[in-house]
């Protein structure tokens, strides 16, 4: 079960973890002794455990009863208890209170709870507006909750819940977004994470600023008369007398323990946990009481407080911007420690996934990777690979007609807590559910399962619903050479058509033909690849298997003969789709250049994430000179939603800046501010049914071509099957106040100005039919669009 490793977590004293895998909790050592399985089922999905710090009980998410609820059960294996009855949402946590009696957590309704395990009466503390209340935070006394509540602007905003009073007040001032609040153990303070600093970086093409590391780390005096931790400190030379008093108390206490070791050889007594005090909180004024941890700031998540400790997750921005925000897998940070006493930040581990941090701080178990492991949690002596946890030895029994059953019923649960419409759009859930599960018995695969699960989500007629992944057979997969170029049969030998010409400074754009000083060009002939005749009486790429990324010798010649052919020497790439889709694009361009003189530009938009936003910005900056552009986003496979892109084409000249001595520069200067068509088709959906729905709103320009997919209602989140397959909902739509409010887009698209199909006889000719009609009104715009006229004179004042 190693391959579906889930939420972990670490013992008090560090000798063990707890994890998550194929739907069970295992508990696994550090160094000595064996896992033990503490569920061992294949009809349940058991999740989220959390160790209590008395170090008695595993608490965790079972969906034993039909519905997640909390259950706990003895650390060393036996029968649990079930904590609430409750359930009817999917739910998140648990956190244990200090003193292991009480239990707090959270649902998809963006409820907080708490229950005490003996009681089993769950209280609700807060509901969020627009989102989950997932940071809650217990007080050493156990009395108080710290968390924080989103607001309508997306901040958080940090509140205090006492169990006594049963009263929640407001601790943040409301102007930052402060959120994951943490008590440190002596009750004294109140840690948190906020956004406080603005540091505008200029962006190196357009003239805008964005914010990256905006967070800092925080601590809140719980008392009014409490120090600040980070009150200046002031070195000071003790008087003569004060220093012999001090070297007299330090021999007395020398003294007093050899005197004591002397009497008797036997180990000491173990330090009982003492019940802690009633902390102190004084709320009147408690916003303004807040001091900033010494470290420098940073994009900052998952702050855990020890005694003197301080540990939190700093995001690299270059991780964060290679990972975009719709990536799906787990972003990797730096764990820092912070050293409260003696005021020292340092790296801990890098290149992590998760961690979490025993009781007194001095163990830390991580994830990276495949890797769970526990080791010390002191810098300089952690790293990443080491305290490996023996993870590959972790069995579960599965009867996969008892998993099938629990994964199909959990699909259908998820699907009725987070698809957009809490009406289900008007089906009857339950009736549906029923009809489908009633297939069950005939499921003999898990892909057949996955084709029931996708029939039953296809009745919500939702687009964004997608089924896959599971407990599916490895199949070993051969990889393919590629050169970057078209073959053609020709006297037996295949003959090099075309040589695509990429762009060899990036791996994924590089045609390998292309690099300098290589003898090949079109029209050249492939007599063998490696020593091996290379005839044309099967596939070419049947020559090129397993040789992708590795040093080939080709044999090639200018006639369909071996004699007097040469050799050279490439590196094949394992895929070639970008290097024809540049191509592709450069053509594009080429055509739409020569048809309106140069006057007009053009850019293809595959995507509104990462790679979209990359191309939308290289190809807007590097057409700046052009009076109009076409925007070409067919095929657009979504991802954000891309108003960040109609920002910038929807700019209108405002002025123009003009030097003595050079020419005028039109401000803004990152703009077009000509006509501007844009071309869709049916494969354009999500992000890519917003774009143009944003771009015929705004009134930037027609658009062309035909009805795009309609699908705008947007994944929400993807939560866990126990065998590592998935299924979404969606969870959000779109609507506009247009025509008094109406819901845009899903389940028809948008509708083109002027409908243009691609006629499969003229695409095959090299036409491109689209592409013509949006050059046609572009020509036809630049007709009534005036270009920047001359400076006009200099205004002279007269005498």
């Amino acid at each position: 079960v190693a391959q579906n490793l889930g939420n972990f977590g670490i013992s008090p004293s560090g000798a063990r973890g707890i994890i998550e895998a194929r739907g069970n909790l295992f508990s696994v050592p550090a160094e000595k002794g064996s896992a033990r399985n503490l569920t061992d089922s294949s009809s349940v999905h058991e999740l989220n455990p959390a160790w209590s710090p008395d170090g008695k009980w595993i608490a965790y998410l079972s969906d034993k009863s039909g519905e997640y609820e909390l259950y706990v059960r003895p650390q060393m294996g036996g029968a649990d208890t079930r904590i609430t009855t409750d359930g009817g949402a999917y739910r998140y946590g648990p956190v244990w209170s200090p003193d292991s009696k009480m239990l707090l957590y959270w649902d998809k309704m963006h409820r907080l709870w708490y229950v005490d395990t003996n009681e089993k009466k769950p209280m609700q503390i807060d509901m969020g507006d627009y989102n989950d209340i997932g940071d809650g935070n217990w007080a050493p006394d156990s009395r108080w909750i710290a968390y924080s509540k989103n607001d309508r602007r997306g901040a958080g905003q940090l509140f205090l819940y006492s169990l006594e009073q049963k009263k929640v007040t407001k601790s943040s001032s409301g102007f930052y977004s402060d959120t994951n609040p943490v008590f440190e153990p002596d009750g004294k303070y109140l840690f948190f994470l906020s956004q406080r600093y603005f540091f505008p970086s200029i962006g190196q093409l357009d003239q805008r600023f964005n914010y990256y590391t905006t967070d800092g780390i925080f601590a809140v005096t719980l008392k009014a008369d409490e120090a600040s931790p980070f009150k200046p400190e002031s070195d000071e030379e003790k008087a003569a007398e004060e220093k012999k008093e001090d070297k007299k108390d330090e021999k007395k206490a020398a003294d007093a323990k050899s005197g004591d070791a002397q009497k008797k050889d036997e180990k000491p007594a173990e330090k009982k946990d003492e019940a802690p005090k009633p902390i102190q909180v004084d709320l009147a004024g408690i916003e303004q009481r807040v001091a900033p941890v010494p470290i420098p700031s940073g994009i900052y998540n998952g702050l855990v407080a020890r005694k003197d400790k301080l540990f939190y997750a700093a995001t690299p921005q270059e991780a964060r911007a290679a990972r975009g925000d719709d990536d799906g897998g787990p972003a990797q940070f730096v764990l820092h420690l912070y050293d409260v006493a003696k005021r020292e930040d340092k790296p801990l581990l890098e290149g992590v996934e998760g961690y979490d941090i025993n009781k007194d701080g001095s163990k830390v178990m991580y994830k990276a990777g495949p890797v769970l492991g526990i080791v010390e949690a002191v810098p300089g002596k952690a790293k990443v690979g080491e305290g490996k946890l023996d993870t590959a030895s972790l069995q579960v029994r599965i009867d996969p007609r008892e998993e099938w059953k629990q994964i199909f019923q959990e699909t259908w649960r998820i699907e009725r807590d987070f698809y957009w419409d809490p009406e289900m759009t008007g089906h009857d859930w339950k009736k549906i559910g029923a009809r489908y599960e009633a297939l069950l018995p005939w499921v003999a695969h898990r892909s057949d399962l996955n084709y029931l699960i996708g029939e039953l989500i296809g009745e919500l007629s939702t687009s964004h619903t997608y089924v896959g992944g599971g407990d599916q057979p490895k199949r070993t997969r051969i990889g393919v050479g590629m050169l970057g170029v078209d073959f053609e049969a020709d006297g037996g030998y295949y003959r090099i058509a075309k040589i695509f010409p990429g762009e060899n400074w990036s791996e994924a754009t590089r045609s390998p033909l292309t690099e300098p000083g290589l003898k090949v060009k079109a029209g050249d002939y492939l007599i063998a690849v490696n020593g091996r005749d290379a005839r044309a009486t099967q596939d070419v790429y049947a020559y090129f298997q397993n040789l992708a990324g590795k040093l080939v010798t080709l044999k090639l010649n200018s006639k369909p003969s071996a004699d007097g052919a040469w050799e050279i020497t490439v590196k094949p790439t394992a895929n070639e789709n970008d290097v024809r889709y540049l191509d592709w694009t450069a053509e594009n361009r080429r055509k739409v250049a020569e048809a309106t003189g140069g006057r007009i530009g053009y850019m293809h938009v595959p995507d509104t994430t990462i790679p979209g936003i990359i191309a939308f910005d290289k190809q807007l900056n590097a057409q700046l000179d052009k009076d109009g552009l076409i925007v070409d986003e067919r095929c657009n496979s979504g991802g954000q939603v891309p108003d960040f892109y109609t920002e910038k084409l929807k700019r209108q000249l405002l002025a123009l800046v003009a030097p003595r001595d050079t020419k005028d520069i039109p401000w803004p200067p990152v703009g077009i501010f000509g006509p501007k068509v844009m071309i869709v088709n049916e494969l354009a959906g999500s992000g890519g049914d917003a774009f143009p729905w944003f771009f015929h709103r705004e009134k930037i320009g027609p658009i062309v071509g035909t009805r795009t997919w309609g699908g705008l209602v947007g994944i929400g989140n993807v939560q866990p099957l126990r065998d590592g397959g998935y299924v979404t909902a969606p969870g959000f739509g779109v609507w506009s106040t247009d025509n008094g409010g109406e819901w845009v887009v899903e389940n028809h698209g948008v509708d083109p100005d002027y409908v243009v199909p691609q006629r499969p006889d003229l695409v095959v000719s090299g036409q491109d039919p689209q592409l013509e009609k949006a050059i046609e009104l572009a020509k036809e715009a630049l007709k009534d669009y005036k270009p920047i006229p001359a400076r006009p004179p200099y205004p002279v004042e007269k005498q």
